[in-house]
């Protein structure tokens, strides 16, 4: 018995395949190429940008207290080299800063967030209470901002540099780490939260940034601006700064011997008789915080920041004494008094103060802000 085998033309089946194909084809034309980003809407903004490498990033539009919204970069990447780095102060939706490292004599250009970061890890103990870290950071970010909209800090080309004597503190993220030890891990997350929790927020005094100024102790008050620098500034006020005696390194001390303090004074072209130099030596004038305004030495005078810095004192918070052939400097507070007191801000934390209300304190009438609102009036 044989089976007849009946064959069917193959074209119909092609005809469909053709027509599938080029449906297809017509789809992705219509719909346009797949973007590289992805976009992750959290309010009525959202912004899309490829990452570098064809590595995707995501960003959302984050609101920022006071400040409308802000873009944000999911993530912080690390510093990247620039041969010639380009800043012309204008954040972009990820923003970045231009930072001179004078121990490599070297220009990079990294993310403002990881920056802000860097700084406030550097400039206070990490074992800080959490609000004063965020006082900190706001404080940092703040002074950072007004360099890059001022044209920069006039070395390397950068908006800041690392120097602490010139703009801020600044430790890379390994010496950090290795500066904290097994506790690295706690302590990174610590920091790296209160400056999460305060992103894009800075001080700002009718509608300008403020130069944020800060300092490790007052001495129990804090000082006019005009009394150590030359420009008075209305939210930079001297104010009650308490709990700082409760902290290490609050009082300090240095001695001189008679030879010692001459030799001092005879580089600084102050003419001391052969009298003792307790007839010679006293505190003239105090300001209104009990820092020294002037100290009299022979027939010449001293500003209270030129003493300090002649005798690399901690403070220009002092008194005078004289005991056993020596002159005695005793000190109270650590730098120049001006703004916030990280000792008092954190002071201000333990009792429950929050880095508002820190802030509030610290920078007469000022607001905090988002950054979007000072980059748009700038």
């Amino acid at each position: 018995m044989s089976i007849e085998v009946k064959t069917r033309p193959l074209w119909p089946a092609a005809l469909i395949l053709a027509i599938l194909l080029l449906l297809a084809i017509w789809i992705r034309a219509s719909q346009g190429e797949p973007d590289d980003a992805v976009c992750v809407d959290l309010s009525d903004e959202c912004d899309e940008e490829a990452g570098a490498g064809g590595m995707t990033m995501m960003r959302a539009a984050a609101f920022v207290p006071g400040g409308g919204s802000l873009f944000v970069p999911e993530s912080s990447p690390a510093p990247t080299d620039v041969a010639n780095p380009v800043s012309d102060g204008t954040p972009d939706n990820r923003l970045t800063i231009i930072v001179y490292d004078h121990r490599a004599d070297k220009v990079i250009q990294m993310d403002f967030e990881e920056y802000v970061y860097r700084v406030t890890a550097s400039e206070m103990p990490a074992g800080r209470e959490v609000e004063a870290l965020k006082a900190q950071a706001v404080a940092a970010r703040t002074y950072a901002v007004r360099r890059m909209q001022g044209g920069g800090c006039g070395r390397g080309g950068a908006d800041v540099c690392t120097d602490s004597g010139h703009c801020q503190a600044y430790h890379d993220a390994e010496t950090l780490r290795a500066n904290w030890g097994d506790k690295a891990d706690e302590k990174e997350a610590r920091v790296r939260g209160a400056v999460e929790a305060t992103r894009g927020l800075i001080i700002e005094y009718q509608g300008q940034p403020i130069n944020a100024l800060f300092h490790a102790s007052s001495g129990g008050h804090t000082e006019d601006v005009e009394n150590v620098y030359s420009e008075a500034l209305p939210y930079l006020r001297g104010v009650d700064s308490p709990g700082e005696d409760d902290y290490a390194g609050y009082r300090s001390e240095r001695g001189f011997t008679d030879g010692e303090f001459r030799a001092i004074a005879g580089r600084l072209n102050l003419k001391l008789s052969d009298k003792p130099l307790s007839e010679q030596v006293r505190v003239e004038t105090l300001t209104d915080a009990g820092q020294v305004a002037v100290l009299r030495v022979g027939e010449g005078a001293l500003t209270g920041r030129q003493v300090r810095k002649a005798f690399g004192l901690r403070s220009q918070c002092f008194d005078v004494s004289f005991e056993d052939g020596k002159v005695v400097f005793s000190v109270r507070g650590f730098g120049h008094g001006v703004g916030m007191s990280q000792n008092g801000a954190d002071a201000m934390a333990r009792a429950g103060s929050d880095f508002c209300a820190i802030i509030a304190h610290y920078y007469t009438g000022v607001e905090i802000v988002g950054m979007a609102r000072v980059w748009a009036a700038a």
